[in-house]
């Protein structure tokens, strides 16, 4: 199965590490309070960059609780390479809810790709609560230590599930251990960091780009903290009154199928993949009497190791696949493995132990287990979805349904979840093959902002950007009245590969 592209947006574990992700009113001095006044102080970077200062603003645990416990956020403020730079620069908030907007966005932005908006604006990247090189960083090396013990085993899915959970308790007690809040760590908190950190940096306006679970956290910024905001840009999003987690069922199962309707109405890809649905179906009955024989090379001893491909690996490759670069060679995948050759996976790890070092899992999990675990997974609708398809997002679901009722942290308050209904100028962007924030969800937030403008982009999955969406968010920043023209997204076609 393709390898996935960097890890920016929300995700689940064990089963389908990509799924994810993701998710009080103040006034001009929110949120300071007595005793807390944001400061940013310089730092070396970590890295030799010229126009770039590197540093951190400090921002109490609990916003309501300044003199309390504090944590650091790790800034980075890329300046502008124009003469006359705009006044509002542009925050970028990224996705997980566990990743790095710095390592996320810093070669993009320094590089040519983003040459034209840093030749009009500061770009701030900061790394949120829990996250990158904030401290504390809400890692499990727990996790990459099991895998590193257990990967190669002749494991089953359940044993999977259960020393993934065991891992992730032994992370979770250890920041408890070392006195971390981690109810604190929730979107609410997140945004009064996003007003603290312009503020600190000087600037009355700025404007927003976000992807993924840094969407989620834009509308509660909206929300809260809408002072200078001149405009935001939403890169595969939803609403905050739509559980992600409840979705995520419906949402991959459309993605098949959508997948299996585009191949039909194609004249190419249906002669050369007919019956793509049944093919695939068939193929997850397969899998799950008689597993395949995967080769790899196990990442830390570099010792060839074997693993099954299961119904449920199949299932989580298939959606851990719907990129931009993936969707046109998924027919041709399928049906090479139901002629019984897997060799176009040797070389890759199952999906339950794919793992990215630097994303700080426990943060994902703050958010889920404070924002999106009010669910029950019997009342999931799952009635009409493909039925390996839904035990699959039984078996994830409660997993974090378990792990959430073991923790018992703290949910945010009701009104948090509530609609964001603002008018601040908007553009919201969604991909048409989306697994975890379909258009549908941005549809509606879409149809939240009032002065908003929505595009869908063709043949591609979560998270739009690339060269396309940085030109609208270019010309949207320019003047975030007017819709951009999308004439790059109407030429985006979706050409599958075929024998």
């Amino acid at each position: 199965m393709p390898r996935k592209p960097a890890r920016l947006p929300l995700a689940f574990p064990a089963l389908l590490l990509l799924l994810s992700s993701a998710w009080g009113c103040g006034d001009d001095d929110a949120p300071s309070k007595p005793g807390f006044t944001p400061v940013f102080e310089g730092a070396d970077c970590s890295f030799p960059l010229q126009g770039v200062r590197c540093g951190w603003v400090e921002v109490p645990e609990r916003h309501a609780q300044p003199e309390g416990q504090r944590i650091r956020l790790s800034v980075m403020h890329v300046l502008s390479t124009g003469a006359e730079p705009a006044a509002d620069p542009l925050l970028m908030l990224t996705g997980g809810a566990g990743a790095s907007a710095i390592g996320a966005f810093r070669e993009l932005m320094l590089g040519p790709a983003g040459a034209a908006i840093r030749a009009r604006r500061d770009i701030i990247l900061f790394d949120q609560r829990g996250a990158g090189a904030s401290t504390p960083s809400l890692k499990c090396p727990e996790l990459g230590a099991m895998v590193a013990q257990q990967l190669g085993k002749p494991l089953s899915t359940e044993q999977q599930r259960a020393l993934t959970a065991q891992a992730l308790q032994q992370c979770h007690d250890r920041w408890v251990a070392a006195g971390v809040e981690l109810s604190a760590y929730n979107s609410v908190e997140s945004a009064s960091d996003v007003a603290a950190v312009m503020k600190a940096l000087g600037f009355g306006t700025y404007n927003i780009y976000a992807l993924s679970y840094g969407t989620y956290l834009t509308q509660h910024v909206l929300r809260d903290h809408p002072e200078g905001i001149r405009g935001v840009t939403l890169d595969s999003t939803g609403p905050l009154e739509r559980n992600i987690l409840a979705s995520a069922p419906k949402s991959g199962d459309r993605a098949l199928r959508l997948l299996f309707s585009t191949c039909a109405a194609d004249p190419a890809c249906a002669q050369a993949y007919p019956g793509l649905e049944a093919t695939t179906l068939q193929l997850m009955q397969t899998l799950a009497v008689t597993p395949a024989t995967i080769q790899a090379t196990h990442p830390t001893t570099g010792q060839p190791i074997t693993w099954a491909l299961t119904q449920e690996e199949l299932i989580g490759g298939l959606l851990n696949s719907f990129s931009a670069s993936s969707i046109p060679i998924l027919p041709l995948l399928i049906s090479s493995m139901t002629k019984g050759d897997f060799t176009p996976l040797n070389g890759l790890l199952p999906t339950w132990a794919q793992r990215d070092d630097s994303f700080a899992d426990l943060r994902e999990y703050t958010f889920r287990c404070t924002e999106a675990a009010g669910f029950s997974v019997d009342e999931v609708g799952q009635q009409g979805l493909y039925p390996p398809v839904a035990a699959f997002f039984t078996q994830v679901l409660e997993d974090i349904r378990d792990t959430c009722a073991a923790w018992a942290l703290e949910p945010v308050d009701e009104s948090a979840l509530e609609p964001v209904r603002r008018d601040t100028p908007a553009l919201v962007m969604s991909g048409q093959f989306d697994i975890t924030t379909p258009p549908e969800l941005g549809m509606q937030v879409h149809q939240n902002l009032a002065n908003s403008f929505f595009i869908e982009f063709p043949a591609t999955g979560h998270v739009v950007l690339g060269p396309c969406a940085l030109g609208l968010l270019g010309a949207f920043l320019e003047d975030p009245a007017a819709k951009p023209d999308d004439a790059c997204v109407r030429a985006l076609e979706l050409t599958f590969v075929t024998p």
